[in-house]
Order: structure tokens, then C-alpha cells, then sequence
């Protein structure tokens, strides 16, 4: 297995385990919809920035009202 598939894989399985609608996180990456599902099907390259993106995401819930 290619290192891009490797990539696309990890990307997939992290998106997943967000538990968002993927619309919303494509919005989060400032992407469609479409680019993110070519990203996580290996169909394309995608800046590697995107998991630090979502680790942040994940970890800060801006869906959240902030006091």
C-alpha cells in the first residue's frame, strides 16, 4: 500500500470517528464536499495541515455555546 493511500485511510478513519456530518467538516477545511471525499478516497493529495485541522476540531467542539 502506497503512503497516499496510507494517508487517505488515516484521513477516513479520523473523519469517522469525529461523528459529524462530513458537510460540516468539509465546511470546517474550508473544502466541498466533493474535495474532501476525493482526499479521503486517495484520488488526490491533501495538505497533511488537514489532521492537525481535525484534531482540533474534534477536541474543541465549536457546535458548543461559549460562556
Amino acid at each position: 500500500m502506497n503512503h497516499e493511500i496510507k494517508m487517505a485511510n488515516k484521513l477516513l478513519e479520523m473523519v469517522n470517528a469525529i461523528g459529524v456530518e462530513r458537510a460540516e467538516i468539509a465546511d470546517y477545511l474550508g473544502v466541498s464536499e466533493r474535495t474532501l471525499y476525493r482526499w479521503m478516497s486517495g484520488d488526490c493529495a491533501f495538505p497533511r495541515m488537514v489532521f492537525i485541522a481535525l484534531a482540533v476540531f474534534d477536541q474543541f467542539d465549536e457546535r458548543e455555546e461559549i460562556e
